[in-house]
């Protein structure tokens, strides 16, 4: 088998990644609710017209991607065109995002410089802050208040439809994947390349499903219910995790703790096939500038961020808030990105190999092009066989496994704040 059937056999061969364009194109017809393993997956009815099924499943990033047509200007990294060390100039929104607070900057930038009508992202859920819903801000109020990384299952674009049907200028921030999704659209609805204003995305290690947060919870006796707020990091760079029960216990522990104890056990088997945890099809994409490699920032705590500007678009929108004195910048020389993300550069020489192993398993796997797959997997040869045996024995254990979500289950929410 080279691909998946349809919708549902996607879902059930671990290959969705939960961007949420199923229901942003199906509408109620296909709601994203959470599975058994903790994802948002779509709810594909049984009765789904075929149209909208192939619709979907041309612009399904976890099936296809197609890289950008500019030339790779590294092997790993890909194109680009400028490289910078950065920051917000804006103390509190630097202090409280989750690392340097460009991306947030950028949001606010667009926002109120009349640039964008909207900016698309996930944000905490008001309600139940273990987890995420998708959130339409319009102005620079409404990002302040949602800063911050959610490391948890969220469908960022379930609303895009519904802003390009209504005209709106639209910023999205989103993971790699949800910004592949967006460029796949783009080549079937002329609307996008028209109404979508800048594409922001962030170095992404993996997915956790609920059940992370769950069980990071549980380590302190609590249950979801108990929770009145779960910050990731953020509050100095990368800053603890902070949990807070409702009545009125607060717990932390170090966000290297969080990550390497708990988030890294619950990734989806989808972000195991990336092939692009760095943002190539952003405009501007951020990551951690871990001065010692994962998750050592020395002694600056005020965070930093790596800034790769992809497109011209993006050149304009950071020159831009250069000059405004909404970021502080330094150039960045492409041999230090691999210093301070070793991870990232390893995941992307593993992956020719593991589509490899997927394939000789005798299961589906997506379509990818122009993403570098083959010159990242020469540069990081010796691990190659491993990168094979490793992926055919998650197979045989099942790990890209999946259950379809239950019609009763939880659904997505979404949040719109109100013009000022």
């Amino acid at each position: 088998m080279t691909s998946p059937r349809g919708l549902k056999d996607t879902v059930e061969r671990g290959l969705c990644t939960g961007c949420g364009l199923c229901e942003s194109i199906g509408g109620d017809r296909l709601p994203m609710r959470l599975n058994t393993e903790g994802y948002l997956r779509p709810d594909v009815p049984d009765d789904l017209d075929a149209t909208t099924e192939h619709t979907i499943m041309k612009v399904c990033p976890g099936v296809n991607q197609t890289g950008p047509t500019a030339p790779r200007r590294d092997t790993v990294w890909g194109p680009y065109k400028e490289l910078h060390l950065g920051h917000a100039v804006n103390e509190t929104l630097r202090f409280e995002a989750s690392s340097g607070g460009v991306t947030s900057a950028a949001a606010i930038f667009l926002l109120d410089h009349s640039l964008a009508d909207v900016v698309l992202h996930i944000a905490t859920d008001p309600q139940n802050p273990m987890r995420s819903l998708t959130a339409v801000s319009r102005n620079a109020a409404d990002i302040r208040e949602r800063v911050g990384a959610r490391y948890g299952p969220g469908g960022p674009l379930t609303r895009l439809h519904e802003l390009l049907d209504r005209g709106e200028r639209i910023a999205i921030i989103g993971k790699p994947c949800d910004i592949a999704a967006v460029r796949n659209l783009a080549r079937r609805d002329p609307r996008v390349d028209k109404q979508v204003v800048a594409l922001l995305s962030f170095f992404c290690a993996g997915l956790p499903g609920l059940a992370v947060s769950k069980n990071i919870v549980a380590k302190y006796g609590l249950a979801e219910r108990d929770v009145a707020q779960l910050r990731y990091r953020g509050h100095g760079c990368p800053g603890p995790t902070r949990i807070a029960a409702r009545d009125g216990r607060v717990f932390e522990q170090t966000y290297q703790e969080t990550w390497s104890s708990d988030l890294t056990q619950g990734i989806q088997f989808r972000c195991k096939i990336c092939p692009d945890s760095t943002g190539e099809q952003a405009d501007i994409v951020c990551g951690d500038a871990w001065e010692g490699g994962e998750g050592e920032t020395g002694n600056d705590d005020r965070g930093h961020n790596i800034v790769i500007v992809r497109t011209r678009r993006g050149q304009e929108l950071l020159h831009a808030m250069e000059k405004a004195a909404a970021v502080a910048l330094v150039p960045l020389k492409a041999c230090s990105l691999e210093v301070m993300q070793p991870h990232q550069a390893r995941r992307k020489r593993q992956l020719l190999a593991r589509l490899i192993g997927l394939k000789l398993a005798g299961q589906p796997a997506p379509r990818y092009r122009r993403l570098g797959l083959v010159g990242a997997a020469l540069s990081g040869w010796p691990a190659f066989r491993t990168g094979i045996k490793g992926m055919m024995m998650r197979v045989k254990r099942g790990d890209n496994r999946e259950h379809l979500p239950a019609p009763s289950g939880p659904a997505a929410k979404t949040m719109e704040y109100p013009d000022p």
